[in-house]
């Protein structure tokens, strides 16, 4: 954007004063006001999380701005319409490539075709085609320009190059730049060979500033949706930590936030990725052995095993039944005693879930000693807590409490004959202890209390948003 004020008006012969369309000129004629409006409105508008009247409002704010553009510069007769013809080749561009389907978008375009570009060029041009003669060459590569993005974002996002706007960049620079660099050619759609006049780079420019100005508001709303959600800091400087962790070991790291998607890489691999689950999550996993991060041969056979497991439980029927009952209990004695229900007291409910959901109510297993399945689900919560540390990179996890909940959970194995005989000897090692902790156990001990508390603080969170 800067390049296009500060180093195409000097590369350009058709350019008498190169100043006239320097940055500095441009900054002291407020046009920068409109523009910057319009790319920041449009990336506000296009997120569609406003009313229609709150998005109409803004729209209306828009056109006046324009309006206000072309009054104060109507003396100046080869820059009046940069505006109309800016918002001509953007949003015919934009139709063509169907991405104006929404109410607010049909409206503008209705705005640039039926109202302001009709009065203009035929009410107050006293001769319209002289009016428009500056600008028969920048449009029609402005406008192709335009399609070309629009439809590779539309139906090739797959492609970084569409994705994050790089074609719009790499084609607006081949028109700024590529004369200049090529030299006269009878290939190129456009003879600008003797360089752009100031009308054509003026439509340019003001391109841009709107362009970088969407990209701002994007950003802007990005950030305060995370910071909403979360902490923007966190967010961010978590993906920075990624990246540089992915250029000391000379790997790419792609951040995949899309649930489905997500899910079809998952499903294309039995591999979790050599950055986070092979050198964060399975140490951190220790000694358990974690199905969500465990890669090639040995996935595969604990998922059968696993699978095996599932056979030998109750329904899950019964699962949610029991969760509610005790659920009920938790929230009715938080009520007697008047506390809160904290995540700890969330960790301990699932615990007490699963654990239930496991091995029965404990009375079989643990010759009616109620008080030692609970000791057991204290053990679990409490090296839940441990694990938690070095999952979410938070500090040095006490190996003793982690080991003391894996024995603990061996006695209920070895008391319980239908889960016993599945594994016999075999549940002693990590890699089959490994399948009753992680996803039955630690898993929902740290996650439940997690999504608990996101929808605590924030009522309006859906379930799956919460759990992201």
């Amino acid at each position: 954007t800067v390049a296009s004020f500060e180093v195409a008006p000097r590369l350009s012969s058709g350019i008498v004063s190169p100043e006239a369309l320097g940055l500095a000129a441009y900054l002291a004629s407020w046009r920068w006001l409109t523009h910057s409006y319009l790319g920041a409105m449009g990336a506000s508008v296009n997120v569609e999380v406003n009313s229609f009247g709150f998005n109409l409002a803004l729209l209306l704010i828009g056109g006046a701005l324009c309006c206000w553009d072309v009054r104060c510069f109507w003396s100046d007769e080869a820059t009046r319409f940069a505006i109309l013809v800016y918002l001509a080749k953007t949003f015919s561009g934009d139709f063509l490539a169907g991405k104006l389907d929404t109410p607010e978008w049909r409206l503008v375009l209705f705005f640039v075709f039926g109202l302001f570009g009709p009065t203009l060029v035929f009410v107050l041009a006293p001769d319209p085609p002289s009016a428009l003669a500056p600008y028969t060459r920048i449009f029609p590569a402005l406008f192709c320009i335009q399609a070309f993005c629009e439809l590779g974002d539309n139906h090739l996002e797959h492609w970084t190059f569409f994705r994050h706007r790089y074609s719009f960049e790499t084609c607006t620079a081949l028109v700024l730049f590529g004369p200049a660099a090529l030299g006269a050619s009878a290939l190129l759609p456009l003879d600008l060979f003797g360089g752009l006049t100031r009308a054509e780079l003026t439509v340019v420019q003001h391109d841009l500033v709107v362009c970088l100005f969407y990209r701002l508001g994007n950003l802007a709303l990005i950030a305060a949706r995370a910071s909403a959600e979360g902490d923007a800091a966190k967010h961010w400087g978590r993906k920075l930590l990624f990246r540089l962790f992915g250029l000391l070991r000379g790997q790419r790291v792609v951040n995949v936030t899309d649930l489905d998607l997500a899910m079809a890489v998952l499903r294309a691999s039995d591999a979790k990725g050599d950055c986070l689950e092979k050198y964060v999550a399975s140490p951190a996993w220790l000694p358990l052995i974690s199905l969500e991060s465990v890669d090639g041969p040995l996935y595969h056979e604990m998922i059968a095993d696993f699978h095996t497991l599932l056979k030998a439980l109750p329904s899950v029927a019964e699962l949610h039944a029991d969760a509610i009952l005790l659920a009920r209990e938790v929230a009715e004695r938080a009520v007697r005693e008047q506390r809160a229900v904290d995540a700890q007291a969330v960790a301990q409910l699932s615990a007490r879930v699963f654990l239930r959901h496991l091995f029965g109510s404990g009375k079989e297993q643990l010759a009616g000693d109620q008080e030692a399945f609970e000791r057991v689900a204290r053990l679990v919560v409490d090296a839940s807590w441990e694990w938690r540390k070095e999952i979410a990179v938070k500090g040095r996890a006490d190996p003793e409490t982690k080991q003391a909940a894996v024995e603990a959970v061996l006695e209920l194995l070895e008391a319980t004959p239908k889960l016993w005989n599945l594994f016999g000897q075999r549940w002693r090692e990590p890699r089959y202890y490994s399948l009753v902790l992680q996803p039955f156990l630690v898993s929902p001990c740290i996650n439940i209390g997690d999504i608990a508390v996101a929808m605590a603080r924030f009522p309006n969170l859906s379930v799956e948003d919460a759990v992201r």
